[in-house]
């Protein structure tokens, strides 16, 4: 079998397994935060290094995106300067702090850590995780967690895959 019809068949069973095991187990992990978790690992180049930078690169982007909402949304940063201006403030800072950690070489994937930044920013928002569910302990509430995990989940799947595809394809 090719390395390309490899790859195919094995991302696209085990993403068919994962789907089937993130919706029918209530953990409150994200099939979409995987998916990109597994294509960041990809793009990071596979291997070790694929994992390790997806890892690092999605998690420290999700932290950075859930202390800017717990900023904005529990500290009084919106009800102090408004939601508009307030957000605007806090991803100006954050973005900063995400771009000049670059120097840092486990964070030197700034598109990593904004995939990372973006699913919590985006998931806290659009399922309504703010306020007090960010500071929850729990997969299901919070946006930190849940996507975070799914993303690891999600890099793990594509190491595995890119394993079973070395075995398989001549």
């Amino acid at each position: 079998m090719s390395g390309l019809l490899a790859l195919g068949v094995v991302v696209g069973i085990i993403g068919a397994i994962a789907t089937w095991v993130f919706l029918a187990i209530p953990l409150g992990l994200q099939i979409w935060a995987a998916v990109i978790g597994l294509a960041v690992f990809f793009h990071a180049g596979g291997k070790d290094v694929g994992l390790k930078t997806a890892i690092i690169g999605t998690l420290f982007g999700a932290i950075i995106a859930w202390i800017a909402l717990i900023v904005l949304t529990v500290l009084p940063v919106a009800a102090t300067l408004g939601v508009p201006l307030g957000a605007a403030l806090v991803v100006f800072v954050s973005i900063v702090v995400m771009v000049l950690a670059a120097s840092v070489p486990a964070f030197a994937a700034i598109p990593v850590t904004l995939y990372g930044y973006a699913g919590v920013i985006a998931y806290a928002l659009l399922a309504g995780k703010l306020g007090p569910a960010l500071l929850a302990p729990s997969l299901v509430e919070n946006p930190l967690l849940s996507v975070g995990v799914s993303m690891v989940a999600g890099a793990l799947l594509g190491f595995v895959a890119q394993k079973i595809v070395g075995l398989i394809s001549k």
